[in-house]
């Protein structure tokens, strides 16, 4: 939409940017690795229904976040799947 700007969901529920940055520094929510959940996250639970033993919602921060790295072919797999699915392109990989 031409002339809306799109407000962060943490916005909309009263958290603040600051606090948002805070929840989703790598070192604080996202298993150390390529693989990362940043702050524009929406909480769909898109990448959990994709990579559920690599996804998790953090219910009280209403984000997701990496709960553990992918090592097998299979997982990166669907590592990869669930960050291709991310509607607000949330998902990185730091590894390639």
């Amino acid at each position: 939409m031409i002339g809306v700007q799109r407000v962060p969901f943490l916005y909309q529920i009263g958290i603040s940017h600051y606090s948002r940055e805070s929840i989703m520094s790598e070192n604080n929510i996202n298993a150390k690795g390529p693989y990362y959940v940043d702050q524009e996250c929406i909480a769909c639970d898109a990448c959990v229904l994709i990579a559920e033993k690599h996804f998790k919602i953090d219910e009280e921060a209403a984000l997701a976040y990496v709960c553990k790295q992918p090592h097998t072919p299979e997982e990166i797999s669907l590592c990869q799947e669930a960050m291709e699915a991310c509607p607000v392109e949330a998902i990185h990989n730091d590894g390639q």
